[in-house]
């Protein structure tokens, strides 16, 4: 989302959603870390057995989902929520790895099995909220 973020339309379009859905429930998720890193370069090094520091590869996303929250939390729409799965999330502390393997397609989007782990380590959190919504 971060490069959709710096179109103005986007902003703009997303708050329009908003407003012509306000009788909908609507679930925003927040972005996904960004990797500063090709993670197939980085396999072919990992292979090699040269590491770097995980954390010199995330790109901070907090600008781009601040944003975000910003126009959910304008439109004081009990029907909107803004959530954040990627908080405590294990599989994003060792980035773009987890258990080991590549969990990150490129730079910006998680590949089939990095959805699989994000998905299993956001089930409780999103089966509390599809349970208790009304």
């Amino acid at each position: 989302m971060g490069g959709h973020i710096k179109r103005k339309n986007f902003l703009e379009a997303l708050s329009s959603f908003f407003e012509n859905n306000k009788d909908k429930k609507i679930i925003v998720l927040a972005d996904t870390p960004q990797v500063s890193i090709n993670p197939l370069r980085e396999m072919r090094f990992y292979n090699f057995g040269i590491q770097k520091d995980n954390k010199s590869y995330i790109i901070n996303q907090d600008f781009v989902n601040n944003q975000i929250k910003n126009i959910v939390d304008s439109k004081n729409n009990k029907n909107i929520l803004f959530l954040d799965l990627t908080i405590d999330n294990k599989i994003f502390d060792t980035l773009p790895y987890y258990n080991n393997k590549i969990i990150y397609f490129d730079k910006n989007h998680l590949n089939e099995m990095g959805s699989f782990e994000y998905e299993k380590h956001s089930f409780d959190k999103l089966d509390t909220l599809f349970k208790n919504i009304n």
